[in-house]
């Protein structure tokens, strides 16, 4: 799937374009123990660089019945929203933008370091009001090859969608910024 608009960002905090693969087929073992489940699989490639260009938080959402969501939320390095797109990938594979879409941070975590993550969401637009909840807070990973610090996990999603119940799973990955090991 090419999620439009095709890519995130702006001139001003660099450009990342991404496609993915919202629903693979995942099997094999874990220290010794079968597993099986979905997989998300995303690429991206471009000149926006987290953390010294840009900010960003991040949902990937496989609901219950097989509808996708990717919501896009993309910061500049004071904070402010640049950017937010979110796409929608039906169970027959077609993909469209989402109207009307807003993200309403909730719940925060400060991290051991001291960093501020929002680990409750509201993403609410014109055919859907979901509630998003880490599943563990503790999940800040202070990269030492990319000198990133991100929260990254698993989240619950819960809510509406055209009127009818909605639930599912997926990631979230949220940039704080640079860090110096």
């Amino acid at each position: 799937v090419l999620h439009p608009p095709g890519f995130s960002g702006s001139a001003d905090t660099g450009v990342l374009f991404y496609q993915g693969i919202t629903r693979l087929t995942l099997t094999g073992s874990v220290n010794g123990r079968a597993v099986q489940g979905e997989a998300w699989l995303d690429h991206q490639w471009g000149n926006q660089i987290p953390g010294q260009t840009a900010l960003w938080d991040w949902f990937s959402v496989q609901l219950d019945g097989g509808r996708d969501l990717m919501v896009y939320r993309v910061r500049r390095l004071d904070g402010t929203v640049a950017q937010l797109i979110g796409s929608v990938v039906e169970p027959d594979g077609s993909v469209r933008a989402v109207r009307g879409l807003r993200a309403v941070p909730g719940e925060e975590w400060i991290s051991p370091q001291g960093r501020k993550y929002t680990l409750g969401w509201q993403l609410v637009s014109d055919e859907f009001d979901l509630t998003v909840r880490a599943v563990r807070r503790e999940q800040e990973l202070l990269s030492r090859s990319t000198r990133i610090a991100y929260w990254e996990g698993p989240i619950e999603v819960s809510g509406v969608w055209a009127g009818e119940q909605a639930r599912g799973t997926g990631m979230m990955e949220l940039v704080s910024g640079t860090w110096t090991p």
